[in-house]
This record gives C-alpha cells, sequence and structure tokens, in this order.
C-alpha cells in the first residue's frame, strides 16, 4: 500500500463549506460506474471483484454439429462484479504522497473544484465517520488505492484496486459497509479544528516536505 503524508479533498466552494460544516456526502460504487456525465470521476469497473486479461482468455460459442467456434475481438479486462458489492458507499480524498515531494499535485486533480480542504488529524476525522456510520448499521474501512495494470491483473480487484488510468488522482479511500444501496449524508459535527482551507490554485505554492 502506498505511504500516504496527508490528505486533502477538492471540491467547489459551496461543497467544501459544507464538508466543514461536518456534512459527508457518500455515493455509491455503482453510481461512479454508471456514472456518465462526468468523465473526471466515472469509472465503468468501479465494484469489480476480479479481472482477466482479455489475451490469456479465448471466448467460443457452441454452434450446431457440436462444436465450439473461437469468438474474436476480446479487449481489455474480462472483470466481474456482484451487485452487492456496489451497494458500499464511499468518500474520496486525495492522498499525498512520498513522490509528491518531486512531482507535486497533478494538475488534473484541481478540476475537481477551486476550493481545497486540507485535514490536519485524519484519525478524529475517521473516528466521526465510525461514528456516525455505526449509527446506521454500517462499518468503515479506510486505505489507499494501488493502480493496476488492467491489461495484465489477473485476479481479484476489490474497492481497494483500480485502473493506473486514475493514478494521478492519487485516491485515498473511506468506504463504508455493507453499504445503504444509495447515497447518503453523514453528519459528523463541524471539523474545522482539525482542517485548514482555501484555493485550489494556491495549493502548490503551500505545501512543504520535511524529511524524517
Amino acid at each position: 500500500m502506498r505511504r500516504v503524508l496527508g490528505l486533502l479533498k477538492f471540491g467547489s466552494e459551496l461543497r467544501m463549506s459544507s464538508f466543514l460544516d461536518g456534512q459527508v456526502y457518500m455515493n455509491t460504487l455503482a453510481y461512479f460506474a454508471a456514472l456518465s456525465s462526468d468523465p473526471l470521476r466515472a469509472d465503468p469497473r468501479e465494484g469489480d471483484a476480479w479481472w482477466m486479461p482479455s489475451n490469456q482468455a479465448t471466448l467460443s460459442i457452441k454452434v450446431p454439429g457440436g462444436d465450439f467456434v473461437p469468438i474474436g475481438g476480446l479487449t481489455g479486462a474480462i472483470s466481474y462484479s456482484h451487485p452487492d458489492d456496489r451497494q458500499a458507499n464511499v468518500y474520496c480524498l486525495y492522498g499525498v504522497g512520498e513522490d509528491s515531494e518531486n512531482t507535486g499535485i497533478d494538475p488534473r486533480v484541481l478540476e475537481f473544484g477551486d476550493t481545497y480542504v486540507a485535514i490536519t488529524k485524519p484519525q478524529l476525522l475517521f473516528d466521526k465517520i465510525a461514528d456516525a456510520a455505526e449509527k446506521r448499521g454500517q462499518k468503515i474501512t479506510v486505505g489507499a488505492i494501488s493502480y493496476v495494470d488492467e491489461s495484465n491483473h489477473y485476479g481479484l480487484v476489490g474497492p481497494f484496486r483500480k485502473s493506473a488510468d486514475y493514478a494521478y488522482q492519487s485516491e485515498f479511500r473511506i468506504l463504508m459497509r455493507p453499504g445503504l444501496g444509495q447515497s447518503v449524508m453523514l453528519e459528523i459535527g463541524d471539523i474545522r479544528e482539525i482542517a485548514v482551507w482555501g484555493p485550489s490554485l494556491d495549493l502548490p505554492s503551500k505545501m512543504h516536505f520535511r524529511k524524517q
């Protein structure tokens, strides 16, 4: 798992103000898998459980007479998902990694919104969300997304692996399971004591790394 040095959230000024007020809006994995109007947030493979490269498989169909005839043209990953897996709710943040000292934050991430919120005490945020989730009969799991090459990956995927195409997003995920099957707003109380915020464009000049 990637080492994360800090957590950021990007969004519109209005949404980030709501986040600071303690409103944590969590959509389902199914929502992001079906999303087509927002390429930045959409991921049709979100919630997949398993992948196999199509170049490692042959699909055949049985024809009259009993023979199986191969069908060509498969590209990308062959995937499997279960509807129950996509009911889980997620809250996505940006995980500042060790490599950010040299590479900075990918400019594409700033397209998520004109305002950033930096969490100064992540564990307190997790505890607040866990408490709110427990009241709804849910549990949370947190962790950095691992990015894999879907053209070569054979095996389990799950909610903490995504295609390397999204690696620039450096996502850190809060996952709520078994999930409610619909979007939900968790009220966790004001978080301004554990956060700083400002215009997204100002963030690169304010980031500082110190060797430990």
